[in-house]
């Protein structure tokens, strides 16, 4: 792992997008406040960056460990113990390479009676990380000294800022979502002679349900706009329009640039409505339903104990192996689940619950 605190913050973009998200800067606030929302945003993205990339090589070890060794739960009292050693030693090896970016005395507290077969006590050790290596490279420096080192000033603060007062401005607020994706369409050409086939690809991805892939996509395509504004607009209006209306509209905004000068959406000619578009997704992107919300790991243990479902084939149906899936359900590690994974579940469920339903009517039960 590259320890410069400009790679593990994702680059000066990724901060000052971050930066937007904070309270503060929704009402308006000083340069002073918003420098010290950069550098909250600095903490935030070492410690989110840094500690993905540990819970995917904690996950990656835990699940060879159970293959090897077996579920906890089925062991003796003894056979337990020896396990929970065994986990220990799994995560000691996993900091080893790390040495460099934590303390002597974290590793100590933390490598020792890690429990991580408890329900949340995974998620702690990848948070407990990802804050230490941040507190080991920001050596105690001032929010000045922080951003100075990621090659971060104060007028750059303060011009980012005006830029993104002036697309929010002209999109007619985050609930207009034809109007905003027409201002981001603006400011992604505003970086002048734009090829629109050679960002087709991002212009699409931009609008995935992933938001690492989405945000990294729009921090490509619109380096100037708030990633999360640009996805969340890019997602309503793919919602209601198709994908391909993105990238429609773009070209549309560079070949008949006088046709939205004033009034991005209100004179914009919306194309066709997709079959099955949700009109309450075109109208606010606060309304479109979260597709990789944590699914609760008691709906998971819920479904295991009531429904005739085995963990090969829920694991297989959701796409994971099957010690990560019952990490998920013993709640071990979140499970932030793709809308087709939730979909996947919820109809397992629905099956269950439709037979069960059926077999009370014929008992005349209700």
């Amino acid at each position: 792992m590259d320890n410069n605190l400009e790679t593990l913050c994702g680059g000066r973009d990724a901060i000052l997008a971050r930066m937007m998200e904070h309270p503060a800067l929704k009402k308006g606030a000083s340069i002073e406040q918003a420098m010290k929302a950069a550098a909250n945003a600095v903490e935030t993205l070492v410690s989110e960056n840094v500690g993905a990339e540990f819970k995917a090589k904690l996950t990656e070890a835990m699940d060879e460990y159970v293959l090897m060794n077996g579920e906890r739960e089925t062991l003796t009292a003894e056979q337990q113990s020896e396990w929970d050693s065994g986990i220990d030693d799994v995560v000691e090896k996993l900091v080893e390479p790390y040495q460099q970016m934590v303390s002597a005395d974290w590793i100590g507290k933390h490598t020792v009676d890690t429990r991580l077969h408890e329900p949340g006590e995974a998620e702690k050790l990848v948070k407990s990380f990802g804050l230490e290596v941040y507190k080991q490279i920001a050596n105690g420096r001032k929010p000045g000294q922080l951003l100075s080192a990621v090659g971060i000033v104060q007028d750059e603060v303060a011009a980012y800022i005006a830029q993104q007062q002036e697309v929010v401005a002209a999109a007619g607020g985050n609930d207009d979502v034809e109007a905003g994706t027409v201002a981001i369409c603006k400011a992604i050409l505003s970086k002048g002679d734009v090829d629109i086939f050679d960002l087709s690809e991002d212009i699409e991805l931009a609008a995935d349900d992933d938001d690492i892939l989405a945000e990294g996509a729009a921090s490509r395509i619109a380096p100037g706009v708030n990633p999360p504004f640009v996805t969340a607009h890019f997602r309503a209006y793919a919602s209601a329009y198709g994908k391909d209306a993105l990238l429609d509209l773009l070209g549309d905004v560079q070949a008949n640039p006088d046709k939205y000068a004033e009034a991005p959406a209100a004179t914009a000619e919306k194309p066709a409505r997709k079959s099955g578009g949700r009109k309450a997704a075109a109208q606010a992107p606060a309304n479109v339903a979260a597709v990789s919300d944590v699914v609760p790991a008691e709906a998971l243990a819920l479904m295991k104990e009531h429904a005739n479902v085995n963990d090969r084939d829920m694991s297989a149906g959701v796409g994971v192996s099957r010690a990560t899936f019952n990490n998920y359900a013993n709640g071990k590690f979140e499970f932030k689940a793709s809308a087709e994974q939730r979909a996947y579940i919820a109809d397992e469920i629905r099956k269950h619950r439709d037979g069960l339903t059926q077999a009370l009517a014929l008992l005349g039960e209700q």
